[in-house]
């Protein structure tokens, strides 16, 4: 059986670990609709996300738009859903905006297209436009170079994200 060996690779800062750290912990993240006493804010609770979704007034966030996260993008646009996708890839953004996808794929063609009529993706190359979104998915690979696992992306996406407010965001990986 053959080994992996993992790429070496600089692990996210100790601010941003404490700032994830400090949301899982957050006990009202998934209890009742709480409202936090220091801002007066609402405290999303996974009741009042669920019914978000249900009744379409939810905002979700896909970082990286490669064969996981276009796919995704545009099958939640087409359902209803507002969503944001991100990538650091300008041609590969442009080429979405234009409502051609990026790589061989005629059934996500189709629903590109449709996603974009629906005016329900908007894809950008940076986070600084997401603050307002409720979900927030990672689609970032991880490529394997020279038998080794790059985790820079994921690491480095993370990093950002870790800059924006997460309170009351739903992160999945």
């Amino acid at each position: 059986s053959q080994s992996r060996n993992h790429k070496k690779v600089e692990l996210p800062s100790s601010n941003f670990k404490t700032k994830i750290a400090g949301i899982l912990k957050n006990e009202g993240f998934i209890r009742d609709f709480k409202v936090n006493p220091e801002n007066n804010k609402s405290i999303l609770s996974l009741e009042n996300l669920l019914l978000k979704v249900k009744s379409k007034n939810i905002h979700v966030c896909v970082i990286g738009l490669g064969r996981v996260g276009l796919p995704l993008s545009t099958v939640l646009a087409v359902s209803g859903l507002k969503v944001s996708g991100v990538d650091v890839d300008q041609k590969k953004l442009e080429s979405i905006r234009n409502s051609q996808c990026p790589f061989y794929d005629p059934p996500l063609q189709e629903s590109l297209e449709k996603a974009n009529q629906m005016k329900n993706l908007f894809v950008e190359n940076n986070l600084s436009n997401i603050e307002d979104v409720d979900i927030i998915i990672f689609t970032i690979g991880t490529p394997n170079v020279e038998n080794e696992v790059d985790y820079t992306q994921l690491y480095g996406a993370l990093e950002e994200v870790g800059k924006i407010d997460l309170t009351n965001k739903l992160i999945i990986m």
